[in-house]
């Protein structure tokens, strides 16, 4: 299909819009975690199981999108998933209880799952050659700066009225997304093959040692950063005794050392002489802030400058490890998306489900947890090279 430059900002704007609510609704309540926790008189891993079961939805979902969209198509199931942020939200805003609570997030995460998935998918069929490229930095940058500005807002929406007004927002973003997408983005805009019969075979490709690995690697990079973003409030206000104020200063602090790299990642690339270099610094910084956040978790002046060091090193080298990824099966990215989604919700939720076991306020639990995760990391990424230099030298 051939279109012109303003068609390709359109549906980039499209797939901005549709994916914001799916990519805001975990950090813009991340800060009103401890009032939900006191409305509903319920313990700290009660309260984090917000977070969890989200991603239990996420997993759930990521196991059949792939599939699924090859034989209903992108652009229906991107409308099922808005239309699933909504109502899910509707729920959450009315929950009379936690369990309910709780239920409705597990089909906010599966709503937000597809949605994804789908607007990750669908940039190849919109995008060609170095606009594909560009657009999907572009995503990132957009990506990583409203996960910056979310907790903000869920925090000035939570002092100003409550928790459950955060939903309103999240719903009524999905509403509009729902609606211009469903009138601008036409089937025609997304031409793929489709398959008469749902099967999960297409999964069985991706044992590949090319695929497993690189995702095992973000997956549990990712779930470091997540276990302290959703801890990140009972740590400050808590244990250090910070007020609201002061901790949304600390948090922004940390998200920003996310996005200004993740907007710069060229420029940072060329600096580090190449995206090999760059992956290395980046793994580097990430193992460096690990343990200087174990040796200094009574210190939050020093936890917070470790947290961005390592959302420095997450920035700059989760892009090269994801184009690695998605290099793998080119002619499959719904296929490709979807597992990679369900594999690193499934390692995320997992390892939230073990921080919720220990974790009662203290930093150092999870400071133990996320040196674990990335010596973990190493080992696997040395996995990685080993494996490629044999594959070279066969």
């Amino acid at each position: 299909m051939s279109t012109n430059k303003n068609e390709h900002v359109a549906f980039f704007t499209l797939l901005v819009l549709a994916l914001i609510p799916s990519v805001i609704e975990i950090d813009i309540l991340a800060p009103s975690l401890p009032s939900i926790g006191q409305y509903f008189n319920v313990s700290i891993s009660s309260t984090q199981s917000i977070i969890t079961l989200n991603f239990l939805g996420c997993i759930l979902g990521a196991l059949f999108y792939g599939p699924l969209s090859e034989k209903l198509s992108i652009r229906n199931l991107l409308l099922f998933g808005l239309l699933g942020i909504i109502l899910s939200s509707i729920g959450c805003y009315f929950a009379p209880s936690i369990e309910f609570l709780l239920c409705f997030r597990i089909i906010q995460g599966l709503s937000s799952c597809a949605v994804l998935i789908m607007v990750i998918a669908s940039f190849p069929y919109l995008f060609k050659g170095r606009r594909l490229l560009s657009f999907f930095g572009y995503l990132n940058s957009v990506t990583a700066l409203s996960i910056a500005i979310a907790p903000i807002i869920g925090n000035y929406i939570n002092l100003k009225f409550s928790w459950r007004e955060i939903f309103i927002l999240i719903g009524g973003l999905a509403c509009m997304s729902l609606l211009l997408n469903f009138y601008f983005l036409r089937p025609s805009h997304l031409i793929q093959k489709k398959n008469k019969v749902l099967s999960l075979s297409a999964y069985k490709e991706f044992k590949h040692k090319k695929f497993i690995l690189p995702t095992l690697i973000i997956s549990f990079m990712g779930a470091s950063d997540l276990i302290f973003v959703s801890s990140s409030s009972f740590i400050y206000e808590k244990f250090f005794g910070f007020s609201n104020y002061d901790y949304i200063i600390h948090y922004t602090c940390i998200i920003l050392s996310f996005v200004m790299p993740s907007f710069l990642f060229h420029p940072i690339s060329k600096l580090l002489k190449g995206t090999e270099r760059t992956e290395k610094y980046g793994l580097f910084c990430c193992m460096t802030s690990a343990i200087c956040f174990i040796l200094n978790a009574a210190h939050p002046f020093i936890v917070t400058i470790s947290l961005c060091l390592y959302s420095f090193g997450f920035a700059i080298s989760s892009p090269i490890i994801f184009t690695r990824i998605m290099s793998v099966f080119p002619s499959q990215t719904c296929t490709s998306s979807s597992m990679n989604v369900f594999i690193r919700n499934l390692i995320c939720m997992g390892c939230m489900g073990i921080c919720s076991m220990f974790f009662q306020g203290n930093p150092f639990h999870i400071a133990l947890e996320i040196v674990i995760l990335n010596v973990v990391i190493l080992l696997i990424w040395l996995c990685e090279k080993h494996q490629l230099g044999s594959s070279l030298n066969d």
